[in-house]
């Protein structure tokens, strides 16, 4: 039977401890990591911002580009509508316009139409008052000449102007029916200007008319 022997390992093991130098570069290596990690962060935070920045403008750029849409489509629809209110009420206009031609037109069409008859009317009644006319101036002439036949048959008298007392009368009066001046003197008696020819000299009777006669 061998002899036993036992050997104290805490003894004989060694504690490794890191030298204070490794520690140091240890540290600066982590610190310098550490500061490239914060400088790349920061980087990339910086070019997040940017990002964020261009975005906005762009976003704000669109925003106004759309409001600007907007307000040009607002702006177009209201011109579309205020032209359409003006086509309506010119419209109206021309439809009253028109219209009121129209009533005018006709108007004067049944006035014209009217006046036409009124003046068929009265050239049909002076035609009738131009033939009785014709048809008195002609019994009156021959009145006048069967009086004075009758007068140079009876008695060769023939009636002189009881004005002038000179020429033969050959002025007939109405409606008296008179024959009592020449024409001279009728004449010249309704041109007088304080006591012109009214009356009949032979019977006082208003004078309506007058008629020259040949005889």
């Amino acid at each position: 039977r061998s002899a036993s022997f036992h050997i104290d390992n805490g003894a004989s093991r060694k504690v490794s401890t890191p030298p204070t130098n490794d520690i140091s570069r240890l540290m600066v290596t982590l610190d310098k990591e550490n500061e490239r990690n914060r400088s790349t962060q920061m980087e990339q935070i910086q070019l997040l911002m940017q990002k964020v920045e261009v975005m906005k403008r762009e976003q704000n750029e669109i925003k106004q580009k759309l409001d600007e849409k907007i307000l040009a489509e607002l702006q177009l629809e209201k011109q579309l509508k205020d032209q359409k209110e003006l086509e309506e009420y010119r419209r109206s206009e021309l439809i009253d316009k028109t219209e009121r031609l129209q009533s005018e037109l006709s108007s004067a069409c049944e006035e014209r139409d009217q006046m036409r008859t009124e003046m068929q009317d009265h050239i049909h009644r002076e035609t009738e008052l131009q033939a009785v006319i014709e048809e008195k101036e002609k019994l009156i002439q021959e009145m006048v000449e069967d009086a004075g036949s009758i007068s140079r048959r009876s008695s060769g008298f023939r009636p002189h102007c009881i004005i002038c007392l000179e020429k033969w009368p050959n002025i007939v009066f109405s409606k008296c029916m008179h024959l009592a001046v020449c024409e001279e003197c009728f004449i010249m008696a309704s041109a007088n200007p304080t006591n012109p020819m009214k009356t009949c000299p032979t019977c006082r009777e208003a004078i309506t008319g007058s008629l020259k006669v040949y005889m």
